[in-house]
């Protein structure tokens, strides 16, 4: 599932990311929710061949709005999320259903450690400022405090918003969270540990998390809803710097080579990517 706003190029990267998950075990419906912002049927044509279902909202109603809609459009046994600007590098769906299916049936979720990449854009080029490892264990403690998972970097089984319901807007930009508590209750969350999500933090603050501030009133409202207390306003970002988190670091694997290929990809190059692929499946 992935929710975009007005980030054509993002979105067309993005979803190129998630095709070339695509494999023997690996069966992918792209479900692309548009919040408003210029139609992205350009984008999705780029894409024949795959499996995509979109739709574009007249108005911007909000990113758990989208979401809730493209899990309405979604098909799948399992659910997959991935930010328009974050990444998944090869293999990472299948790292994770492995580890889902591999867990029992009582698994609920299964999530993979990110890279939290600081980027830079300078007109049709990216810059790499930062890059540093998300990794946590000790996570059914962890969550009482902080979120330690990235939201681009889970699996999850479909059939668990049957117990825990929709992604909840009243929460607003800690849908994530608050969904993670809610699986956290019905059944274990499991983890990879290998940075194969690349989470992207812009320098120009397009990312709503990038303002902690700003999301005060949001934070009080989720630590009602669980009776967390009174939590000190924080992001993925700064939750690397810490101290009070020195003692959930955790080992993990990287990855990544740290080239910014993934964000800076040209359109065009996808089209002639996506045809040489086809023409390898036939």
């Amino acid at each position: 599932m992935i929710t975009t706003y007005e980030r054509h190029r993002d979105l067309a990267q993005c979803m190129r990311a998630v095709v070339l998950q695509q494999g023997p075990n690996v069966d992918v419906e792209i479900c692309v929710v548009n919040d408003g912002g210029r139609p992205i049927d350009d984008v999705v044509r780029s894409f024949e061949g795959a499996t995509v279902r979109y739709t574009n909202f007249i108005r911007n109603y909000g990113q758990v709005e989208a979401r809730n809609a493209a899990l309405e459009m979604a098909t799948g046994e399992f659910i997959a999320i991935c930010d328009d600007d974050d990444r998944w590098l090869p293999g990472h769906v299948n790292r994770l259903l492995d580890a889902l299916q591999g867990a029992g049936s009582g698994a609920v979720l299964a999530y993979s450690d990110a890279e939290i990449v600081s980027l830079r854009r300078q007109g049709d080029s990216v810059i790499v400022r930062d890059r540093r490892a998300f990794a946590w264990s000790g996570v059914e403690s962890l969550l009482c405090e902080y979120n330690p998972i990235v939201p681009s970097s889970v699996v999850y089984r479909r059939s668990v918003h049957a117990e825990v319901g929709a992604f909840d807007k009243q929460v607003s930009h800690y849908w994530d969270w608050d969904f993670f508590l809610r699986c956290q209750a019905v059944g274990p969350l499991v983890r990879v540990p290998v940075c194969d999500t690349l989470y992207a933090l812009h320098g120009d603050g397009a990312n709503l998390s990038a303002n902690p501030a700003d999301m005060n009133p949001a934070l009080d409202v989720l630590c009602q809803k669980h009776k967390l207390g009174k939590l000190p306003v924080s992001n993925f970002y700064l939750m690397t710097e810490d101290r009070r988190l020195q003692a959930y670091r955790a080992e993990t694997t990287l990855l990544w080579d740290g080239n910014p290929e993934p964000w800076w990809t040209d359109v065009s190059q996808i089209e002639l990517e996506l045809l040489a692929r086809r023409k390898q499946e036939v």
